[in-house]
């Protein structure tokens, strides 16, 4: 029983892993679903969206996410005194990271246009002391707080995959 427990706790730790490298994430939302999914107006609508809508299976989602599904759904989480994944997981818009930072390119909130390839070690170092010794809490919460962020890092699209042909469906796309 032991080996069947580790290695199904194994199968579903490589699919999380699979799925979160993918950018898939969190459980089918049932309000949502491929045949009802709207075109995106924002992050790469450029892209034909209705194309791989068309390939995946009719019980996969794909939904529109916005900042506001992760500040919503996913920093209250973080104003715990000991936040957990597990209240993460199960979140409607699939965003949530296991670390705040993480939607934010470089995991550091910092505006930046190039992806911090211009901040140096010291002024990141700098600002992580700021944060934790004096009152430079407010620019790091006025970061977080901004939905126009250039270093935001979140999709605009989650898919819920069903069976493997969705995943190779988005893997293709």
């Amino acid at each position: 029983i032991h080996n069947k427990l580790t290695m199904a706790s194994f199968a579903d730790a490589a699919r999380f892993l699979l799925l979160t490298v993918l950018g898939f994430y969190g459980n089918h939302p049932s309000t949502a679903d491929a045949a009802s999914a709207s075109p995106v107006s924002g992050w790469r609508s450029d892209l034909d969206w209705a194309a791989l809508s068309s390939k995946l299976s009719s019980s996969a989602s794909l939904i529109d996410t916005s900042y506001d599904n992760y500040k919503d759904e996913c920093e209250p989480e973080f104003s715990q005194p000991s936040p957990t994944n597990h209240a993460l997981i199960d979140q409607p818009s699939g965003m949530c990271l296991p670390h705040l930072y993480l939607g934010w390119e470089m995991s550091w909130p910092r505006p930046s246009e190039n992806g911090h390839l211009n901040q140096t070690f010291n002024q990141a170092y700098q600002d992580i002391l700021d944060y934790l010794f004096n009152d430079a809490s407010t620019d790091v919460e006025s970061w977080l707080a901004d939905p126009t962020n250039p270093s935001l890092n979140l999709p605009s699209k989650v898919l819920f995959p069903v069976v493997a042909s969705d995943v190779v469906a988005a893997v293709n796309f």
